[in-house]
């Protein structure tokens, strides 16, 4: 599964005969019921859980699910990159968990100033080599795989 944190979610395996075999998911603590086939589960961090099913005569058999859970994408209203070492950067918190994720970031008159294609490096305030004059500037950020754009303004301080 990958899903964004506190998705409800239900877990599916298959068995050839649950009325003869017990089942024991572990890390138990995330489960109500960690002895339950098909159990529910608030997604609330990355996780590999593992299903141990015994039958007749302590035959074992074992199998892993993986959580993947994307975070929510924290977007800062403003940066101040003034060269003093303190927020100079547009830092997007989260971001790094979607990837494929394009930011584009947009003058007054609608002119890209800024894009990237994933955000490996942090925007600086500047287009061309040059620093932008202090101003607000509108992204557009499309996470990908179904999510809806998150869209917004950025105030650049000097």
């Amino acid at each position: 599964f990958v899903v964004p944190q506190g998705t409800m979610l239900q877990f599916n395996p298959t068995v050839n005969d649950s009325t003869v075999l017990t089942f024991r998911w572990t890390p138990a603590g995330d489960f109500p019921d960690p002895t339950v086939l098909r159990p529910y589960l608030q997604a609330m961090h990355d996780e590999t859980y593992t299903l141990t099913a015994v039958g007749q005569g302590n035959c074992a058999a074992a199998d892993e699910l993986t959580v993947k859970v994307l975070k929510p994408v924290k977007v800062p209203n403003a940066f101040s990159p003034n060269g003093d070492g303190i927020n100079d950067t547009w830092v997007i918190t989260n971001l790094a968990d979607y990837p494929g994720a394009t930011v584009d970031v947009y003058n007054r008159y609608g002119q890209r100033i800024y894009t990237s294609n994933g955000y490996h490096v942090e925007w600086n305030g500047t287009w061309n080599g040059r620093a932008l004059p202090l101003a607000t500037y509108y992204y557009v950020i499309k996470l990908q795989n179904g999510f809806p754009p998150l869209t917004g303004n950025v105030t650049i301080l000097r």
